[in-house]
């Protein structure tokens, strides 16, 4: 996969970060697969009750702080938690 994955570098230019974490060791210096994809799984949020306690989730911490507000008011937020492509996806990105 190394030598594949360095032409394509070469013609398209580099990997993204998530394709090189998810695809290459850097222990030995190869690549164990060719990250030819990667989805970013962008959260989706009611605006008006996000309004509502004045904030916009644009960071980790501001779902963590503005969900806690929501679950107070009846609200809850949540992500998925399943032996699928989507919830795993998302979880990338919190973890």
């Amino acid at each position: 996969m190394t030598n594949l994955v360095d032409y394509v570098e070469k013609k398209y230019g580099k990997i993204s970060v998530i394709g090189r974490q998810i695809a290459y060791n850097e222990d030995d210096k190869t690549w164990s697969a060719y990250p030819d994809y990667y989805i970013n799984n962008p959260g989706m949020y009611r605006k008006d009750l996000w309004g509502e306690i004045g904030m916009t989730p644009e960071t980790w911490d501001d779902v963590r702080i503005g969900g806690a507000k929501l679950k107070a008011k009846g609200h809850p937020v949540g992500m998925s938690l399943a032996r699928s492509n989507d919830p795993n996806l998302a979880w990338r990105g919190v973890l």
